[in-house]
């Protein structure tokens, strides 16, 4: 499968620009995957239906496992681009202890263009599923775990850790190490 139908433009050796287009087999991976998160489902549920059906994954055969994992969910279900609209300058490249690094930059410098063309996800679709994300980052939350079990963890943990003595081991060395 092609990565994109991306068109780079060249003066020459130097490229003077690219033309973005969309991919339609790719597009409606990216609109089943909006669509199972904002039904409901988690990013591991649609990791796993992508690789059973033997989609792959971004980026497959160059680096990575080959697999779909949940970052690369993650990171698509926050991807203005599929929405029609296009970021430009949110990193910039600078040097720390003589390391070149990316740091973010400000959201007020940022370049935002629509391209309407490009746009792959519907804004219901779109918004339901930041709302989504919104909620599951929300502070006050339910919380996963409730405090009886938390309590009850700790406390098999530590008769486990037996207050702070090493573990047996089921086999004795002559010396300690």
């Amino acid at each position: 499968m092609r990565r994109s139908d991306n068109v780079e433009r060249h003066n020459g050796e130097h490229r003077t620009h690219v033309e973005y287009a969309n991919n339609e087999a790719q597009a409606d991976i990216v609109r089943s995957i909006f669509e199972q998160y904002g039904a409901g489902l988690g990013l591991r549920a649609i990791a796993k239906d992508l690789n059973q059906r033997g989609v792959l994954p971004p980026r497959a055969g160059r680096r990575g496992t080959g697999s779909w994992s949940t970052s690369a969910l993650h990171a698509m279900l926050r991807r203005e681009r599929y929405r029609g609209g296009i970021v430009w300058n949110q990193r910039e490249k600078t040097y720390r202890k003589g390391t070149k690094v990316r740091i973010q930059r400000e959201a007020s410098d940022w370049v935002r263009v629509d391209v309407p063309e490009l746009r792959i996800v519907g804004d219901d679709l779109w918004f339901g599923v930041e709302r989504r994300i919104k909620t599951n980052l929300t502070p006050g939350a339910p919380a996963r775990w409730s405090p009886a079990s938390l309590l009850a963890l700790t406390h098999r943990s530590l008769r486990r850790m037996r207050w702070g003595r090493r573990p047996r081991s089921t086999a004795r060395s002559a010396a300690p190490p």
